[in-house]
């Protein structure tokens, strides 16, 4: 089942002029595009062919930065990344400019559906970040956008689920494009 998913991913980027493998819209952009490249890198490690490789490449390198962004959805990765985050670690006690003190490797959601950004609340606590409102603006469509801003938690809230996905994806990385060690 899985691997079907990873088949109908190829097919929807062919449509999908930001090249990531899932509706992008609702949320979970970036766990998906994780999630892409690892079954393709498990796959290939159990003898599957190199079919897919390509496209399992552009999803990883969508969540790294290769996107309409501009951004990479992992905290420390790229020059550009989530800054200003809903999380209680990085908001109250850490960097809201991305030097210091950041959750390191820290993975958000990415872009989400424009209908849930519309009108959420600060929270009693939390600080204000220097990030532009409209920084990421121009890049947004009419069904998906992406903040970095507090207040936008649903492009920028931090889980575990979503930092396992890209620790297990660097990890396959690492060990070449067929998931296998390069030692003897």
């Amino acid at each position: 089942e899985e691997w079907a998913n990873v088949v109908k991913g190829e097919d929807w980027v062919h449509g999908d002029p930001f090249q990531l493998g899932s509706q992008l819209g609702m949320s979970d952009a970036s766990p998906h595009a994780f999630g892409l490249y690892t079954t393709n890198a498990l796959y290939r490690r159990y003898g599957g062919s190199a079919a897919f490789q390509s496209f399992a490449q552009q999803q990883l390198d969508f969540a790294l930065g290769d996107n309409a962004w501009g951004s990479s959805f992992v905290v420390g990765a790229g020059t550009t990344f989530p800054h200003c985050m809903q999380s209680e670690i990085a908001n109250v006690a850490g960097s809201l400019n991305g030097h210091g003190l950041i959750q390191l490797g820290a993975t958000t959601d990415g872009p989400s559906g424009t209908f849930i950004l519309h009108g959420l609340p600060s929270q009693a606590g939390q600080r204000a970040c220097d990030a532009d409102p409209g920084y990421f603006k121009s890049f947004d469509t009419a069904a998906s956008a992406y903040q970095d801003d507090v207040v936008d938690w649903p492009t920028v809230e931090p889980a575990d689920d979503y930092t396992s996905a890209p620790l297990l994806a660097f990890a396959l990385a690492a060990q070449g494009p067929a998931g296998r060690s390069a030692g003897p």
